[in-house]
């Protein structure tokens, strides 16, 4: 399996805290309590299924039309079946990355915030995210191993984690990266047949739920007390986040796998219904969990024109009915 191994440095901000007081804010001690009893591990999977792996990308019945670039045109079933799982596996391969992210900021957070709840609620979460990321890999192994983090995403890690202010570290990861992994794992269970890889995801996201839950009830309460000035920076901060995860959703290294012009593959990717469709279904928390922060309409609704122009609030009346589906049971 690749891995990235290139260590990166961060500014370690540790704000030390003696008050040991449980359930000052009582929503995060709920939140932390419900940590406790996910009692679920990789040895709850049914490994021994294997993967279906005409659940995960059927045998099409007829051939798709692409451009004439695509050297597709010429492809067999099997081979069209084999290219879609390598998009799936490139699809993953950057699920797993997000939940290293995840961890990586959980144990961030939890050094750095001022708040014992806060700390706690985020080594809880750091906890999950190792769980989830040791099931999508074994997973990944199966399927034929991992592709490197995709370098728009590798990028935002690196500049979110060198942040000495660590609520915008939060936003990032709590917020946006979090919500974006539920609306993939919606996805997944949208489209997605394989048992095994429906029963890791359906385990996995019912710890996300929580976590966007976390992200909201403890962010929500920063941005209450930032100024204007304040909460611009953040929303400016988000805005080119954002752009890193729409670029990292592409799937450069399979358009390289298959020596694909990578410029007129990315063009024609832009133009594809089902990107769209795919792109909305992600993005589908991102714009409900802004408003509920009030992070969206603050200076003169600066996030939500930015948001609209990346086409991230575009979203169907029926992903976004699909997305509220998701977050049910956990916020």
């Amino acid at each position: 399996m690749k891995t990235v191994s290139e260590p990166h440095e961060s500014k370690r901000v540790t704000d030390v805290s003696y008050d040991y007081s449980f359930g000052r804010r009582p929503e995060l001690y709920k939140n932390y309590r419900r940590g406790h009893t996910p009692t679920w591990s990789i040895e709850d999977i049914q490994w021994e299924c294997g993967i279906d792996l005409n659940g995960l990308a059927p045998l099409r019945d007829e051939i798709p039309r692409v451009p004439k670039f695509h050297p597709g045109n010429s492809w067999d079933r099997e081979q069209w079946q084999q290219y879609e799982i390598e998009n799936i596996r490139y699809m993953l391969s950057q699920t797993l990355h997000g939940e290293n992210f995840g961890f990586i900021a959980g144990v961030s957070i939890a050094e750095s915030a001022p708040d014992w709840d806060v700390k706690v609620c985020a080594v809880a979460q750091a906890a999950d995210e190792a769980r989830h990321a040791e099931c999508f890999s074994k997973y990944l192994d199966d399927l034929g191993g991992l592709y490197e983090v995709n370098k728009h995403m590798d990028d935002m890690v690196r500049g979110i984690l060198q942040d000495s202010q660590w609520d915008r570290r939060y936003l990032i990861a709590q917020v946006f990266v979090e919500a974006m992994g539920l609306g993939t794992f919606g996805f997944i269970l949208d489209t997605i047949k394989d048992p095994l890889l429906v029963s890791i995801v359906r385990y996995a996201m019912s710890d996300e739920a929580r976590h966007v839950s976390f992200g909201v009830q403890t962010f929500g309460a920063v941005i209450k007390e930032l100024t204007d000035s304040e909460v611009k920076e953040r929303q400016e901060i988000a805005l080119e986040c954002t752009k890193m995860l729409i670029d990292r959703l592409t799937p450069v290294a399979v358009a390289q796998k298959y020596d694909i012009d990578e410029k007129l593959y990315t063009k024609a990717l832009l133009l594809s219904p089902s990107r769209r469709a795919f792109e909305a279904r992600v993005f589908s928390h991102v714009g409900p969990i802004c408003s509920r922060l009030g992070l969206m309409d603050r200076n003169d609704g600066y996030l939500r024109d930015g948001l609209e122009a990346l086409g991230v609030l575009d979203i169907p009346e029926a992903v976004a009915a699909a997305a509220a589906r998701d977050g049910a049971s956990g916020f």
